[in-house]
């Protein structure tokens, strides 16, 4: 009796014990953590605005946050993280399209599938009402979030400066949108918000609490979030085309020299120049399809551009030129390369020609070390350079047929990359995986089927 006694205190004891034990506090790396959270607008070749950009520009982000060892989450995951103050890992970027313009479906939705990556849209719902040709209509959005990369969430009705709006027109905005929204069956668990133009200030804040939304971002100069960021002002940060490769790296938060290990991209002011040119700088109200902030233009023939860099890499890269659509003179001009052992050329004779994107010239076996790269005008015509690619790939192989193409459902998710821009690229099959414990989201992966030649 006395041992069942004994027996019966000592559980009743543990017990009281684990009940009143506290959770472990989250460990000082994990409050330290920070997640980057980038803003695109609309994605077009054609589109020449401050905030617009070209589809092969976007594919250079996010081959960048692929190479930086970063994997995409939706807002509402990273919302979810601040609410319980503790961000688990320094590895993930947000990707947020804002407006509602109709190159994120046209354009960015195919491109992320690419990469097996994910992003959520913040749209003003009058513009979605208006639909196109200036913004998506009702079902491109749910031909978004059907496709599984994507979340959607509110941008305001109208699009206003909401701190210089009266207490009810703001009220008004912040309903009116979510009520749209939730209509379609879109932002209908733990909607977000993100405040037009990025400026808010603490009485718009509490009207967005007041509205029912979980948390609301901002817009501003820090790209990234941290466990203790304020729910209703988590920082975001735009990307533009105006940004050369230093540039992105530091608003993704990765490491330019270990990018350029695999892809090195060269802005014309990084070479120096003989025989005459001028230096175009573009401004947000004027752009030109550029890489990077501008140009330089040849003031005639035998024009001469040089740049020395170091591979880190040996191994099989890709070639290729931006050009710039208006103002570039079709000009015949020829891209060498030179490294010990090695003495490569290529000319424009056939050129794709593709505008506001990259022209890829040919590829070439390259070792370690230095490298010389240099554009020589061969004619009297004025010559437009822009930026020079040299990316890190598979040396090109006979195209194979896809793996598993019998199964229907693999045939709908798998995207055959274009051979005639690139490097190779895997072919993605975007598959869902059962969320975390007690998460209401899916994360999305990618499985490499197959490599097409380039």
């Amino acid at each position: 009796m006395r041992a069942v006694l004994a027996l019966t205190i000592s559980f009743v004891a543990v017990w009281l014990t684990a009940c009143s034990s506290k959770p472990d506090a989250p460990s000082a790396s994990a409050r330290s953590n920070t997640t980057y959270v980038e803003i695109f607008h609309d994605v077009s070749p054609d589109k020449l605005n401050g905030l617009s950009i070209s589809p092969d520009y976007l594919r250079d982000v996010l081959r960048m946050i692929e190479l930086g060892g970063r994997k995409t989450i939706f807002a509402s995951l990273l919302a979810e993280w601040i609410k319980q103050g503790v961000i688990p890992d320094n590895d993930s970027i947000v990707l947020c399209f804002d407006d509602g313009e109709p190159g994120a479906l046209d354009y960015a939705e195919p491109i992320l599938r690419e990469f097996g990556m994910q992003a959520t849209a913040f749209v003003f719902t009058s513009g979605i009402d208006d639909g196109r040709p200036r913004h998506m209509g009702w079902d491109d959005l749910l031909q978004l979030v059907a496709r599984g990369a994507w979340e959607v969430h509110s941008h305001s009705h109208t699009h206003p400066i909401l701190y210089q709006q009266s207490d009810d027109a703001i009220r008004e905005e912040l309903i009116t949108s979510l009520d749209r929204l939730q209509r379609h069956d879109l932002a209908l668990y733990a909607p977000l918000f993100a405040y037009p133009s990025g400026t808010n200030d603490p009485r718009v804040q509490q009207a967005v609490r007041d509205a029912g939304y979980f948390a609301a971002f901002k817009a501003g100069p820090i790209p990234s979030a941290t466990s203790g960021a304020d729910l209703f002002a988590i920082p975001r940060n735009t990307i533009t085309q105006f940004y050369d490769q230093d540039l992105i790296c530091r608003k993704l938060g990765v490491d330019l020299k270990e990018i350029r290990k695999k892809l090195i991209i060269l802005e014309e002011s990084e070479g120096s120049f003989d025989g005459g040119w001028s230096q175009i700088q573009c401004t947000p109200d004027a752009p030109r399809g550029q890489h990077g902030k501008g140009y330089a233009a040849s003031k005639a023939g035998n024009a001469k551009w040089q740049v020395e860099i170091e591979i880190q890499e040996a191994g099989f890269y890709a070639i290729g030129i931006w050009l710039p659509p208006i103002g570039m003179k079709d000009a015949p001009f020829e891209l060498r390369i030179q490294q010990e052992g090695l003495d490569g050329s290529f000319k424009n004779e056939s050129l794709p020609g593709v505008r506001n994107g990259w022209n890829r010239l040919g590829g070439l076996d390259l070792n370690a070390g230095k490298l010389t790269l240099s554009i020589q005008s061969l004619g009297e015509q004025p010559l437009i350079l822009d930026a020079v690619r040299l990316m890190r790939t598979e040396e090109p192989r006979p195209r194979r047929r896809l793996l598993n193409n019998h199964n229907p459902a693999l045939r709908r998710t798998t995207r055959i990359v274009s051979s005639c821009r690139a490097a190779t690229f895997s072919i993605a099959a975007a598959r869902y995986l059962a969320a975390p414990s007690g998460s209401r989201y899916a994360f999305i992966t990618r499985s490499a089927i197959c490599e097409p030649s380039v």
